[in-house]
């Protein structure tokens, strides 16, 4: 099996650089060249997480307060005793 590699752009004519496996190298090539794409993949997922986990506190914690507040409003409403502060 023959993988491209490139061409040389500094000569006129333009080399071609071949890598000549065999078809077991290949398998185990392509095998080692998915695992780390995949291991790359999953450390941009948690990167993406983390990002997201990081921006949703700060929100969170807005969320909590409005939830607050209507809950109180809900109360103060209902006229339920104790709920006047």
């Amino acid at each position: 099996m023959r993988i491209f590699l490139g061409e040389d752009k500094t000569k006129q004519n333009g080399n071609k650089f071949w890598l000549d496996l065999q078809c077991e190298e290949a398998l185990e090539l392509a095998e080692k060249l998915i695992a780390r794409i995949r291991r790359e993949l999953l450390e941009e997922r948690k990167k993406r997480t983390r990002r997201r986990v990081h921006r949703r506190e700060p929100g969170s914690s807005v969320t909590e307060e409005y939830l607050r507040r209507q809950l109180k409003q809900i109360l103060l409403r209902s006229g339920l005793p104790g709920q006047s502060d």
